[in-house]
């Protein structure tokens, strides 16, 4: 019984995963297709930047909540601060940054984007560990 539980999951897993890849396609081609390729290019990177900067913002500290034992408010609080003071790091570092990124990728306005939507970094760091 208990291997036929996991089996079963495994087939949900699957189908989720192809289901979710299928959609994902489709939407990127959607949206490639309606932004066209300069606005589509200046959105991938935008995206890569919001990925990285989640993922340093984390640091794998909402793993350690759910693997830990006894976590106690304490820590609930000091990880939560940590968070959003790395966030904004990352936001100013990004934000000062922002014209040497558009220099780089030779993008227009690529700054000003990137200095607006990087804000959704300092704003999703404190879910990271609720």
């Amino acid at each position: 019984m208990y291997s036929h539980n996991n089996q079963k999951s495994l087939g949900w897993n699957a189908i989720d995963t192809i289901v979710n890849s299928i959609l994902s396609l489709s939407f990127n081609i959607y949206i490639a297709r309606s932004l066209g390729p300069d606005s589509f290019g200046a959105l991938s990177i935008l995206l890569i930047f919001i990925a990285l900067s989640n993922t340093l913002t984390d640091s794998g500290f909402s793993q350690a909540i759910i693997r830990g034992n006894e976590i106690t408010n304490e820590d609930k609080n000091t990880i939560f601060t940590y968070n959003i003071f790395l966030g904004a790091v990352i936001y100013l570092l990004l934000y000062f940054l922002a014209p040497s990124i558009e220099l780089f990728f030779r993008t227009e306005r690529l700054a000003l984007y990137l200095r607006f939507i990087m804000i959704v970094v300092i704003l999703n760091s404190p879910i990271l560990v609720s």
